[in-house]
């Protein structure tokens, strides 16, 4: 509709706004989650129900997740969630996020691999983690 050759007969950008098709959100696909850089990271499986149960060792990981992420940057915020087990770091910009997923994707933390991808801004700034 938005790209009709006959001008009259094209959708207006209101009416393309309205549909309900395009205000949709999808969650971005593992190939968009590695390769499209934001400023937020997640870091999966970090934990495991163990060291959820654990309160101090579980804020202990936590902390030390925080402390090898803010070697490539300053961070905003983070979280490690217990239900998903992942941590979330959100950096001031980007390219931060860039530089700790290089030297900190793959290594070995908590006897576990780290396995990072970019998280869209707009599903941390809203919570609605995955």
């Amino acid at each position: 509709r938005c790209m009709n050759v006959c001008a009259n007969e094209r959708a207006t950008a209101a009416s393309l706004l309205e549909d309900p098709w395009l205000q949709e959100q999808h969650r971005p696909n593992l190939h968009d989650l590695l390769l499209l850089p934001t400023p937020v990271l997640r870091m999966m499986h970090v934990i495991d129900q163990e060291q959820v149960n654990d309160h101090m060792e579980f804020k202990e990981i936590g902390e030390d997740l925080l402390d090898a992420c803010q070697q490539y940057g300053a961070v905003e915020s983070h979280l490690l969630d217990p239900s998903l087990r992942h941590f979330y770091v959100h950096f001031k910009v980007a390219i931060d996020a860039e530089t700790t997923m290089q030297r900190l994707n793959r290594r070995t933390f908590n006897k576990r691999i780290l396995v990072i991808t970019f998280f869209p801004r707009t599903a941390w700034e809203k919570k609605e983690l995955f």
